[in-house]
């Protein structure tokens, strides 16, 4: 299974609240690596509404790869912080997917992080973070359906190691 982490942050006057760009941007990759390559999915959105996100949290450890959905509401989001803390913890392999422009400087990135614990596990994020490629590279965004497809073989490299 393939898992896709994804901030529901909006962007003021641009989207409805809760279905900013990794929202959407989340919806589509799951449905493209289903119907393109057969790859099974889950995130916070195939939970039943009204679940908690913490029902994901436990999902996670089935995961083979984790794709990230990096946005601006993604580094300010503490359960998207404990996500990828979880499955660093997890040894799941990670494909970062950049979906916005001008991603938060280090500094600026989950500055909500307040309690040792959560400053050690932003810590460690960082770090793992900062040791993968992010597709697309050099401060480009995934717009199209090419970006999906090259997603997906960047996905389906990572099933079959």
């Amino acid at each position: 299974t393939v898992c896709i982490s994804y901030a529901t942050g909006h962007r003021s006057k641009l989207d409805d609240d809760g279905t900013g760009p990794g929202t959407v941007m989340a919806g589509k990759l799951a449905i493209y690596l289903t119907e393109k390559a057969g790859i099974g999915t889950h995130s916070g959105l195939h939970l039943d509404f009204g679940n908690n996100w913490r029902q994901f949290l436990m999902d996670i450890k089935s995961c083979k790869v984790m794709v990230i959905i990096l946005t601006h509401a993604f580094y300010q989001s503490m359960p998207c912080l404990e996500e990828v803390d979880k499955i660093i913890k997890g040894k799941v392999d990670i494909v970062t997917v950049r979906h916005e422009k001008d991603l938060p400087k280090e500094d600026d990135q989950w500055t909500k992080a307040i309690s040792e614990e959560d400053k050690l596990m932003r810590f460690e994020v960082m770090e793992k973070l900062r040791s993968v490629n992010y597709y697309p590279p050099f401060s480009e965004e995934i717009m199209n359906e090419n970006d999906l497809d090259a997603v997906k073989d960047i996905v389906e490299k990572k099933l079959n190691k």
